[in-house]
């Protein structure tokens, strides 16, 4: 089976790349922006250098010659990439996907905050389930939301592709950016008192549990 992974040297991407690489079953393909790298060293994964969205014809040959395409990338800091990061970049993918012949199918890492911010549920207990109230609040949750939505108008009814969308909370693991946990643990190692707010329904992910 063949994978085309996006995204594969960011934070998410790299740990499923980690774990891809380990079934032999699987020929994995990496596309990157940068200067090719190679982190994970298996002789199943291919490293492409390729900015997608300038080389359609390029990247209509390694999706049509893909059984999955997983999406991980995800512009959270500069708000000028973000709809050609979060948005422009899923269309392409989805319209070349239809585009292709055979089966496929589309795995969309999006967001929770698609949903809405956690503080929109204060005093209440809820379960956030995936038929509920879109509110996106911020361009980044904006433009997710919009992608995700783009892929279920124009998959949901196609004979050869599929899709999932997976909306995680704040994952955390090895080489995350956010320093939120270091800092916390920082603060218990130095036996520093302070208070700890969080919303009921929150929770933080686990890399593993993805």
């Amino acid at each position: 089976m063949n994978i085309l992974l996006l995204g594969a040297n960011g934070f998410i991407g790299s740990a499923i790349l980690e774990e891809l690489s380990k079934n032999n079953d699987l020929t994995i393909t990496c596309i990157t922006r940068k200067p090719v790298f190679d982190d994970v060293k298996a002789d199943n994964v291919n490293w492409l250098q390729l900015d997608v969205l300038s080389n359609k014809s390029r990247f209509q040959r390694i999706i049509n010659e893909s059984d999955i395409v997983i999406n991980t990338i995800g512009e959270l800091d500069k708000p000028a990439l973000m709809t050609r990061t979060n948005f422009e970049l899923v269309k392409e993918i989805v319209d070349l996907m239809l585009a292709s012949k055979g089966k496929k199918r589309l795995i969309q890492v999006s967001s929770v905050g698609c949903y809405g911010a956690i503080n929109r549920f204060i005093g209440q207990e809820i379960t956030i389930k995936e038929d509920d109230t879109e509110y996106p609040i911020g361009l980044y949750e904006e433009t997710k939301t919009k992608a995700d939505n783009y892929i279920k108008a124009n998959l949901a009814d196609s004979d050869h592709c599929s899709y999932s969308i997976l909306r995680p909370t704040n994952v955390f693991g090895p080489g995350m950016k956010s320093k939120a946990i270091l800092g916390l643990a920082f603060m218990v190692k130095k036996g520093r008192f302070f208070t700890l707010l969080i919303a009921p329904q929150f929770r933080l992910m686990c890399m593993s549990e993805m």
